[in-house]
Formats: structure tokens, C-alpha cells, sequence
């Protein structure tokens, strides 16, 4: 399959946006009981499934362009998006969005406007993106949340935070690990004060004494300028 920015094409004048299966609100409800996250240790995007729908949008894609994609999501809105991704399912919407790349799905949300991003991950809920992080693997992760910048952290620190929790601690390692500290440094002085405070109160004591000893040595000290909201 081509890279994503080889998809980056206009569609045909006339050629109808790919589409994604249609959700009504009872599905949507359906869908609010999503699948159990991986294991914790399994962080790693999984291959050899089959995913057809995922098959087929990317097929589409590459036909009439991403930014067809794009104009949908955008003419849709977040909620619909995200309903639309958590009909696909976990390991579905994580393969859609590792085939694409973190570049390219930050494209996407970012072109939709600066709130559409946290307003997707928002409705997606805590649980289910989590359990989509955990599918794409920890690059990804990485990837998506530093091309996605500031944009993100208006879905607020009490949101952040169920999301870091739901990741668990040894995922949240290899993400900041994988990001680098120049990443996590910029991260904590584009929080600011009262932002990381929250997010610090969100995440609790425990938790974050948890996180500091297994990130250890130099992370350990960057994570713990990024929720002073001071950066390094």
C-alpha cells in the first residue's frame, strides 16, 4: 500500500467522499460497550487479521485521495467521526490509523480545526482510545501526540489523565521514551501551570511515583518538569 503521502491527491471532480459504514444513534449506544483493551505487556500493533473495512476505505483512499477522507470528517464533526470509529472497533480504527501514519491522521483532525482532535478522542471515550493506543503500538502513540501539539490538550487534564491511567503505566514509558525528552520538554512548558496541576491531581500520587521510578534517570526528571508545567 502506498504511503500516505502518496495518497495525498484531489479525488475526480464529482467523486463521492469514501465512506464509512453508517451509524445510527442505537449502534452508537451498541458501541458504547466497547472490547476489553490487549494485555498491558502487548503494545505492539497486531498483524496477520483480517480487516476488511479497513481494507476498503484504505482501497478508497488511494483511488480518490486523503483529502476527500478529510472533507468528510470535517463536514461531519467529531462526534460523528468518532462514532464511526468505535463502530469499526479497536483493532480496526488502530490499523485504519497505523496504516495512515501519525502525520497523516494529524493532518486529518488538525485540518477539521484545533478542536476537533480532543473532541474525538473526548467522544471516543478514555477507555476506547486507550484501547486503540494500545493496537497502534507505542511509536504511534508517540508520533500522534507530538505532531498533534497543543491542539490536544484543550480535550482538558481531567480527560488526559483517564486517558494516561488507561494506557498503564509501562505504556506510558515506552511512549515518552519513544517521543524523546526534547518532545516531553516542549509538552510541559505548552501545558503551563495550571494545566499540568490538574493533570497532576488527575493522575494521582501513586501513579505518578509509579510512573517516575519506571521511567527513571533523565525521563524521570523531564516528566516531573512537564507536570510542574515548566518544561526541562
Amino acid at each position: 500500500l502506498a504511503p500516505a503521502s502518496h495518497l495525498c491527491r484531489d479525488a475526480p471532480e464529482g467523486v463521492q467522499a469514501p465512506a464509512f459504514h453508517a451509524v445510527d444513534s442505537a449502534e452508537v449506544q451498541a458501541q458504547h460497550e466497547v472490547l476489553p483493551s490487549p494485555p498491558q505487556h502487548t503494545h505492539q500493533p497486531v498483524t496477520g487479521v483480517s480487516q476488511p473495512a479497513v481494507d476498503k476505505l484504505l482501497l478508497q483512499i488511494e483511488a480518490e485521495g486523503i483529502h476527500q477522507l478529510a472533507q468528510q470528517w470535517q463536514q461531519q464533526g467529531a462526534a460523528a467521526t468518532a462514532a464511526q470509529l468505535k463502530a469499526m472497533g479497536e483493532a480496526e480504527a488502530a490499523a485504519l490509523f497505523t496504516a495512515l501514519g501519525p502525520a497523516a491522521i494529524a493532518d486529518l483532525v488538525k485540518g477539521s480545526g484545533p478542536d476537533f482532535a480532543p473532541q474525538m478522542f473526548m467522544a471516543m471515550g478514555a477507555d476506547f482510545s486507550g484501547g486503540l493506543l494500545k493496537h497502534a503500538g507505542t511509536d504511534f502513540a508517540a508520533g500522534l501526540f507530538g505532531a498533534l501539539g497543543i491542539d490536544f490538550m484543550t480535550a482538558g487534564p481531567d480527560f488526559a489523565s483517564k486517558l494516561l491511567k488507561s494506557l498503564g503505566v509501562k505504556y506510558n514509558v515506552q511512549m515518552i521514551k519513544a517521543g524523546g525528552t526534547a518532545s516531553a520538554t516542549q509538552l510541559g512548558q505548552e501545558m503551563g501551570l495550571g494545566f499540568a496541576a490538574q493533570l497532576a491531581r488527575g493522575l494521582g500520587v501513586v501513579w505518578m511515583a509509579q510512573l517516575t521510578a519506571a521511567l527513571g534517570g533523565e525521563f524521570a526528571a523531564v516528566f516531573r518538569a512537564t507536570l510542574s508545567g515548566k518544561g526541562a
